[in-house]
């Protein structure tokens, strides 16, 4: 078609192209997939091509760091797929996006907002997208462009190029019966094909779902000039009586205060001091099974505080309140510590695991609410500008966490724990853990007998491991991920 092809023609394929792609590219890398590993990599990567493609404004420096950050989450997901892996790439094409297509936002969550929205509405943009191809038929028929003339003038142009084909494919698959194979099979192929095409309801509806979504990637709602009200400013709680707000919050604060410090003493007597619990107390109930109330509470403080000093001016900017959430904030620091000192002591009466490695990086998290909470009570900052560092922080966690093997340290602990005379590794839970703890189930099945049953239970466990992932399954290159296939070399020795 000619470069004055018309606008509705242009606009349907530009909106078509990259749905069509992405829904196939989806459909190639997870309908019907055992497992998910390298797909998930090329997938996020393949979405930030297309986008790239559709940048037609210099690339920003801030652009070029996303699009950094979000090809190592590829490469994290085809070594091993986590859901923080997941969640960073997500997080970061939707910021990609923004960059894209709606540049002219000035905040981050703005545009990643704005892309939200199209997302979420993007089952509407089908109908503006029938419209289009409803004026493109009618171009279509527009004197000059009719259809049946553009579609003979198209077959007139090809027409002997496939005339010849066939006759010259004809006179060579006589001659040639090499040849003559290879068209047969590739015709066979194509038959094939066809009738093994899946047209199921389950595959039409993924085809759906894939492509909705991707229309609202692609080609979401146009930004509007005046500030959607999520992105404004969080306006401050209106207090008209003053004074009354002030009494209110300091007699919150300081009855607040006296609870933590209450708690707070009885962790210092009980928990850090002396370990003998009072009679009638049980000390699991103190010591680990509290530590999900605990977190709560100091979940919940953040909250009040936060929520304390969004009032009017006047309430906020009171030194004496001031002066009550910083002791409060204090005193959540130091139960954070309580914590920490349970999870501690849980390892040492049992062992290290996933969940408490997890439990300590969200309590690093909190921590770094309080420290911001901080500078937004003394800094009047804005509950947007907490928000916003917050949402970072939780960001930096998840992007950070996923290069982590924390299945590995959990082994590597517990063994060498045990190995300095500590309690024993419990080898059934090292084989749920996944390929990176059967390096330690190695090491531990290649110890001398004198070292007690383990060494027979890791040899038990590793032969049961090398049964299932050794036998050849249905799992294909969709699901490869690195660290899996690096640590099945370990199995070979025990397998069938």
């Amino acid at each position: 078609m000619s470069a004055t092809a018309p606008t509705a023609l242009r606009r349907l394929a530009s909106v078509l192209a990259p749905v069509a792609i992405t829904t196939a590219l989806a459909d190639l890398l997870f309908w019907h997939a055992a497992s998910f590993g390298v797909s998930v990599g090329i997938f996020f990567a393949g979405l930030a091509l297309f986008l790239l493609v559709s940048h037609s404004a210099q690339l920003r420096r801030r652009t070029v760091l996303i699009v950094a950050a979000l090809l190592a989450c590829c490469v994290q997901a085809g070594i091993e797929v986590s859901l923080s892996n997941v969640l960073a790439s997500s997080a970061l094409l939707l910021a990609l996006a923004g960059e894209v297509f709606h540049v002219q936002l000035a905040s981050l969550w703005a545009r990643i907002s704005e892309v939200l929205y199209g997302l979420g509405s993007s089952q509407v943009r089908w109908f503006g997208l029938g419209a289009t191809a409803v004026r493109s038929v009618g171009e279509l028929q527009k004197p000059g462009l009719g259809f049946i003339a553009l579609t003979m003038r198209a077959l007139w142009v090809l027409a002997p190029a496939v005339i010849l084909l066939v006759v010259f494919g004809a006179v060579f698959a006589a001659g040639n019966a090499v040849f003559a194979e290879l068209i047969s099979r590739v015709v066979l192929q194509v038959v094939e094909w066809i009738a093994r095409l899946d047209l199921s309801i389950e595959h039409v509806v993924f085809w759906a779902c894939v492509s909705t979504l991707a229309l609202g990637l692609f080609h979401g709602t146009r930004a509007p000039e005046s500030p959607r009200w999520w992105t404004g400013t969080v306006p401050r709680l209106p207090r008209p009586d003053h004074r009354l707000a002030l009494w209110q919050s300091g007699a919150t604060l300081l009855a607040l205060n006296a609870l933590f410090c209450m708690v707070n003493t009885i962790d210092a007597v009980y928990l850090w001091h002396s370990r003998h619990i009072p009679a009638g107390v049980n000390p699991t109930q103190f010591v680990h099974e509290g530590v999900w109330s605990l977190i709560a509470a100091v979940v919940l403080s953040a909250v009040v505080i936060a929520g304390l000093f969004q009032q009017d001016e006047r309430v906020s900017s009171a030194r004496i309140l001031k002066n009550l959430a910083t002791v409060w904030i204090v005193q959540n620091f130091v139960l954070i510590a309580g914590v920490f000192q349970r999870l501690r002591l849980y390892v040492e009466s049992s062992q290290l695991t996933e969940k408490r490695i997890y439990v300590g990086c969200f309590l690093l998290l909190v921590s770094t609410g309080f420290i911001l909470l901080a500078i937004f009570v003394w800094k009047k900052r804005t509950l947007n500008w907490l928000l916003g560092r917050n949402a970072v922080a939780t960001f930096s966690l998840f992007f950070v966490l996923q290069f982590t093997d924390v299945v590995r340290v959990v082994a590597r602990y517990n063994f060498a724990i045990w190995q300095a005379g500590g309690r024993e590794s419990d080898t059934a839970y090292l084989a749920t853990l996944g390929p990176s703890a059967w390096s330690t189930l190695r090491d531990i099945a290649a110890l001398p007998p004198e070292k007690g049953p383990l060494p027979a239970q890791a040899r038990w466990h590793l032969a049961r491991l090398a049964d299932v992932e050794l036998t050849p399954h249905d799992e294909d290159w969709r699901g490869w991920q690195a660290r899996r296939a690096w640590s099945r070399e370990v199995l070979k020795a025990f397998g069938p």
